[in-house]
């Protein structure tokens, strides 16, 4: 039925546009004292707009293949111009085709050279008709791509005040803070130099964290920046049981990336990676530029993915995120880190999108 739905909408606008254009013949030709047969200004005028009925299908699939939203639009305007010249011409000649013959009399009977001049002389004010489909069409377009593109804004906005307050919520949570504070009153006596810096890091971080714009995407420069400052603090925080190691490709510094995406990624490789262990443990970050595509990686040195946690709220939001801001051109990728660990990888597209 849906597939039925569009012809059948086609249809009535145009047999309603034909009604109107009838009606408006018939009290026209009465107004001024013409002869009126109403069966014939129906069938006449009416099929003119029936006949352009068949070529709306064409008409939108040219405006598909002819964008004005597009880099190239003065090329594709150009384009529409020439389609809807010669669909006008062609409308005309079909047009003429059947009824010329119908209304030949003895004194003007039909003949190619009348046919000839009633189509050039004529087919501009189909041209008019095709023109303005062609303008409803993009219109419609283009007001529908605003309102998708102001709802997709609406989510991004929505998702990065979610991360933002996520990102907060996690750094505040109890077991956090007593950690964090439980370190520094440990150093306040044997070390009040680190203890003092931990306070400081820990005063930036939420600083940080809620002085953020509502920028979608960042350049990846400022995400390690505001990454180093809770890493810093997890470096005091398990001392040596922590080693960080950064692979960070100069040339991906200025790339963009969505805000606060690394963060959580890091947090979750501590937390179920390197804190359940009293061994020693690594976490990796990594970032470069691979076959056109920005490819960031988050590793610890744990047990792997083998908890339900792994694949909880934190990378779902991550996942969500890249779906909206990259669509199909992101991924993300969890795998079996190469020391035994967790490796969290994600794919974006080298360049703004958002």
């Amino acid at each position: 039925m849906r597939n039925l739905r569009t012809p059948a909408l086609i249809l009535l606008a145009w047999t309603i546009a034909g009604l109107l254009y009838t009606l408006q013949s018939y009290l026209y030709r009465v107004e001024i004292g013409l002869a009126v047969d109403l069966p014939e200004i129906l069938l006449i005028d009416a099929s003119f707009f029936l006949l352009w009925s068949l070529f709306t299908p064409l008409i939108l699939w040219i405006c598909r293949k002819f964008p004005l939203d597009a880099k190239n639009w003065p090329k594709n305007l150009l384009g529409l111009l020439l389609a809807a010249v010669l669909m006008a011409i062609l409308h005309r000649l079909i047009y003429d085709l059947i009824f010329l013959p119908m209304r030949a009399t003895p004194e003007r009977p039909f003949t190619w050279q009348r046919l000839y001049l009633s189509v050039i002389g004529a087919f501009d004010y189909g041209l008019l008709v095709c023109l303005g489909v062609m303008g409803i069409v993009h219109g419609l377009r283009y007001f529908r791509s605003f309102g998708e593109a102001s709802a997709r804004n609406a989510r991004l906005e929505a998702e990065l005040l979610e991360a933002r307050l996520e990102a907060l919520q996690k750094q505040l949570q109890p077991h956090f803070l007593f950690n964090t504070l439980n370190a520094i009153r440990t150093l306040v006596n044997s070390d009040p130099g680190k203890a003092g810096e931990m306070i400081d890091l820990l005063a930036d971080l939420l600083r940080a964290s809620l002085n953020r714009n509502h920028q979608q995407l960042i350049p990846l420069r400022s995400e390690m920046a505001l990454l180093k400052k809770y890493l810093d603090i997890e470096q005091i925080r398990f001392g040596d049981r922590l080693k960080i190691k950064m692979n960070i490709s100069e040339n991906t510094l200025e790339a963009k990336v969505p805000a606060m995406i690394l963060q959580p990624l890091a947090e979750n490789a501590i937390r179920h990676g390197i804190a359940p262990h009293r061994r020693p443990g690594t976490l990796s970050i990594s970032a470069g530029i691979v076959a056109g595509a920005l490819h960031l990686s988050v590793e610890d040195s744990g047990d792997g993915f083998m908890s339900e946690i792994t694949e909880g709220v934190g990378l779902a939001q991550v996942r969500s995120r890249l779906q909206t801001l990259f669509g199909d051109l992101a991924a993300l990728h969890t795998v079996t880190g190469e020391e035994g660990g967790a490796r969290v990888e994600i794919r974006l597209p080298v360049g703004e999108r958002a």
